[in-house]
């Protein structure tokens, strides 16, 4: 949802939710191009989507964190 928010009001994915660091929003707008790419890949792998949310309340207290926690899952 957040790709098409910022195609449809022009602005960076990193805007859109509110990044104000900016090497975090670079690394998210980083992200989401990465993702958007494979998307609109006519043949090749595409993007898995993790469906379930075990847990919504996640908080951490750095981004390795967050990166650890997603890898383990």
């Amino acid at each position: 949802m957040v790709l098409k928010l910022a195609e449809k009001y022009r602005k960076l994915p990193s805007e859109i939710i509110g990044i104000d660091d900016s090497y975090t929003s670079y690394c998210f707008d980083e992200a989401c191009m990465f993702i958007q790419l494979n998307l609109e890949k006519k043949d090749g792998p595409k993007p898995i989507f993790k469906e379930d949310r075990v847990d919504e309340n996640l908080h951490f207290s750095s981004m390795s964190d967050m990166y650890k926690h997603i890898l383990k899952g």
